[in-house]
């Protein structure tokens, strides 16, 4: 009896466990379930993003037309106007040589450097002198003889031929006589002329570069006394490309700067002399002469010294009404990249001049053209663009 009451109490046990389970696990599926409505309904909603433009954003400028002159800048070598290696006329030795006539002397025109002994060609002058005297007196004799022999013509009343009067009249002796006093005379003047030349003096204005000669030194006309050059005006040789060569402008200065001038402003004036009739050999450059004036006086620019190699700037004639674009913007087929509409165009353009940094323009633009200064890679006609610059200018008509 006992033993039948002890069997229906586990079961009954057992059953009230498993109705736990279940319930315990209901509420755990009921609590994540609610914690997964919070999670989901406190999460931010995502929205409708706005599509970006993804247009090439690129840098452009208005074209504009103006009157520029052109210019070159070129390197250019200085060379003397004036240089001589200066020899004696006359030979002898130096008795003298002036204490300034030293490598690097400034000196002007007419000073004296040195003197040759003279001693023989004063004498050369007496005995010139001396024969002319003889010469004259011999003359008047002469003349004398012709006057004595007129009067007798007259008294004889004769008629001659006019050869046989001239004999009687002693023309051709007049004729010697007159010829002696003429050579007399030259060789005078040769002598006077030797003796100034035993007086070295300095032919222009300049510089001595080198002296070869010191008091003692025996010369002759074949040995150079001093190295000279010439100081109030340098040449300066300078290369242009041969395109610049019909824009060129004469009449406008050039400005010459040595290497080393310091600043901005430091160089000097020079003027255009000719155009050589040679181009370099090198580089079929074409050559173009300047002179510089005062070249050394500091007081009207930096000083330039011969075989100095300067910076020249040259200014061509102006180009009236082009358009300027700097010379990398040129493709190598001649054409030019725009912005019109929006959109990329490559134009083929007439090039006026084409500079180092620069293309002067004449046609080629159309309306509403922009310069395109970016470079945009794997650019295509039509490409559309949008332009970063907003200022406003005259468009290529």
């Amino acid at each position: 009896m006992n033993q039948s009451a002890g069997n229906g109490t586990a079961p009954m046990s057992e059953k009230k466990t498993s109705w736990r389970m279940i319930a315990l696990t209901a509420v755990i599926f009921i609590a994540a379930f609610v914690a997964w409505k919070l999670i989901i309904s406190s999460a931010p909603v995502p929205k409708r993003g706005v599509a970006k433009d993804v247009t090439r954003l690129v840098d452009a400028t208005p074209l504009q037309r103006a009157s520029i002159r052109p210019e070159v800048l070129a390197g250019g070598t200085v060379l003397a106007s004036e240089a001589l290696e200066l020899q004696a006329e006359v030979s002898g030795r130096i008795e003298w040589l002036s204490p300034a006539a030293v490598p690097g002397a400034w000196l002007k025109q007419g000073d004296l450097l040195a003197r040759i002994d003279a001693t023989d060609y004063q004498a050369a002058v007496r005995q010139a002198e001396a024969a002319l005297a003889q010469a004259r007196a011999e003359l008047a004799v002469e003349q004398g003889q012709i006057t004595l022999a007129e009067e007798e013509y007259e008294l004889a009343g004769l008629t001659l031929g006019e050869s046989d009067r001239a004999l009687v009249l002693r023309e051709p002796q007049r004729q010697v006589a007159e010829a002696a006093v003429a050579t007399a005379e030259a060789q005078l003047l040769l002598a006077k002329t030797n003796l100034t030349r035993t007086e070295i003096r300095m032919p222009f204005d300049g510089r001595i570069v080198e002296r070869y000669i010191s008091p003692g030194s025996q010369t002759g006309n074949a040995g150079s006394l001093f190295s000279l050059l010439g100081t109030a005006t340098f040449y300066v040789e300078v290369k242009v490309p041969r395109g610049f060569l019909p824009f060129l402008d004469s009449s406008q200065t050039a400005e010459v700067a040595p290497r080393n001038a310091s600043g901005d402003g430091q160089y000097r004036i020079a003027r255009v002399l000719n155009v050589l009739p040679q181009v370099d050999s090198a580089d079929r450059q074409v050559r173009i002469m300047l002179a510089a004036d005062d070249p050394m006086n500091p007081q009207t620019g930096p000083v330039v010294l011969v075989n100095d190699y300067v910076q020249v700037r040259l200014y061509g004639r102006e180009i009236q009404n082009a358009f300027v674009v700097p010379r990398r913007l040129l493709t190598t087929g001649g054409e030019v990249w725009v912005v019109n509409a929006g959109k990329l165009a490559l134009r083929p353009v007439e090039v006026i001049y084409a500079g180092r940094e620069d293309v002067w323009i004449n046609t080629g633009f159309e309306e509403g053209d922009q310069l395109l200064l970016s470079q945009v890679d794997s650019a295509v006609p039509g490409m559309a663009v949008r332009v970063a610059a907003t200022g406003s200018g005259a468009s290529a008509p």
